[in-house]
């Protein structure tokens, strides 16, 4: 019943997202045949993931139960995700909206199917898994969202239902304790690890949409090192744009996408603020960034951390 009233609860949140925004018709058939060939298809395949799933939380959880949680829910993250979704962590530009759309909600809700699978084996984690992609697949109408949207609330919307299905089980689990021994201890949870994990993944959602005031980027080239290099992260602030001087670290854009440049002078002419940029790595200045190009200062650099994409990106010879 747990399980089938925090998939109910997710469907729910999802039906009011699309209410107050807007919903969009489904990419999937609608005749009879093709909507039973699909709910065959998602119900199988769900279950053998399922049935896997429990069964690594039992084996794994016998030397470790904390890292075997974490663990099996990354993995089964990774699994349910399309293969063609990793291609678009290779693109600088279609990276953050992949991850907030597709791979922080994925994480989430992997760690609710794995929270109940720990609770009461494969069927709870099926259930509330069915209940989802059954609504995706055979609903006529989705939710249509801008990706920070759809981030936001398939992120939290999971980590709100554990919470749900933690208190309603692990209450009762406590009630009968005391009715049993009054001096037996009530049984404890991991909602610890799951406030941590899914308070993590919204700040990262935060994060990811600028609502904390800064944005994170991935360097990709090779024109900022050696202070910058391929694959390292830099944390960009939209500072006044009068406040920039020579010295700085900006990030731009321009046609073929954005650059992330050092300035090396600033010009004031009658259109406007106007900076001159290169890269450390380079033996020429850029063409002049107008204000209207400007879309940050690097305010923080953490090296090494996206190397994962880059070296995707290499392999697919972009």
């Amino acid at each position: 019943m747990l399980s089938l009233l925090a998939g109910a609860f997710s469907v729910a949140v999802m039906v009011c997202s699309g209410l107050i925004f807007s919903f969009g018709h489904s990419p999937y058939a609608r005749d009879a045949f093709h909507m039973a060939e699909n709910f065959w298809y998602i119900s199988t395949f769900i279950f053998g993931l399922e049935m896997s799933r429990a069964y690594l939380l039992h084996v794994w959880g016998k030397v470790n139960a904390l890292l075997a949680f974490g663990l099996v829910a990354l993995i089964y993250a990774a699994v349910w995700i399309a293969p063609g979704q990793y291609e678009n962590l290779a693109d600088q530009d279609r990276m953050l909206s992949t991850a907030g759309r597709t791979f922080l909600p994925g994480v989430s809700e992997s760690l609710m199917a794995t929270f109940l699978a720990s609770l009461g084996g494969p069927l709870p984690a099926f259930i509330y898994h069915l209940s989802l992609e059954s609504f995706r697949w055979l609903s006529p109408i989705l939710p249509r969202l801008e990706w920070t949207i759809a981030a936001f609330i398939g992120t939290l919307a999971p980590a709100l239902a554990m919470l749900i299905v933690r208190d309603a089980y692990f209450g009762g689990a406590a009630a009968e304790a005391v009715d049993v021994d009054e001096e037996e201890p009530a049984r404890k949870g991991v909602s610890p690890l799951l406030l941590f994990g899914g308070g993590l993944l919204v700040a990262m959602i935060w994060l990811n949409t600028g609502m904390l005031g800064v944005q994170p980027y991935l360097v990709s080239g090779p024109s900022m090192k050696p202070g910058l290099g391929p694959g390292d992260l830099v944390i960009v602030k939209e500072v006044d744009v009068n406040t920039i001087k020579v010295g700085d670290v900006i990030r731009y854009s321009r046609p073929q996408g954005s650059v992330i440049h050092r300035v090396t002078d600033v010009k004031n002419t009658p259109q406007g603020r106007v900076f001159i940029t290169k890269g450390d790595n380079n033996d020429s200045d850029d063409a002049p960034v107008t204000t209207a190009q400007y879309q940050g200062k690097v305010v923080f650099e953490l090296p090494y951390v996206g190397w994962v994409p880059v070296e995707i990106k290499k392999a697919l010879g972009n």
